[in-house]
């Protein structure tokens, strides 16, 4: 992800910020974005950012791609995320009682 544009905090979704290829990662990061089924699973980027560097890197080989990696989830203000596929499915987990009662009460207030 380009760290820069995306607004994406790791932390949030339980990932170390180790486990993320950002344009801080040097020629990893190079190599990511040349042959992103190769390194990653994830991918996330937002075609609508004009300077984000994994949508433009990708716009060039977008139907390579579109081959390896599929939408998963989207916002409104544009950002995609994408799983590569063929990747190992995802462990599952309890969700936590704290992210329980949110959305808990999310619902009583629809």
């Amino acid at each position: 992800m380009d760290e820069y544009t995306s607004d994406i905090n790791p932390q949030l979704f339980g990932a170390h910020f180790s486990d993320i290829v950002y344009e801080g990662s040097g020629l990893y990061w190079r190599n990511t974005l040349a042959q992103p089924a190769r390194f990653v699973n994830w991918v996330a980027f937002n075609p609508y950012k004009l300077n984000d560097q994994v949508a433009i890197s990708l716009n060039k080989n977008r139907q390579k791609f579109l081959y390896s990696f599929k939408l998963v989830s989207s916002d409104g203000d544009g950002l995609q995320l994408y799983y590569r596929i063929g990747a190992l499915p995802l462990s599952t987990r309890p969700i936590s009682n704290d992210l329980l009662s949110r959305l808990n009460t999310c619902k009583k207030n629809e």
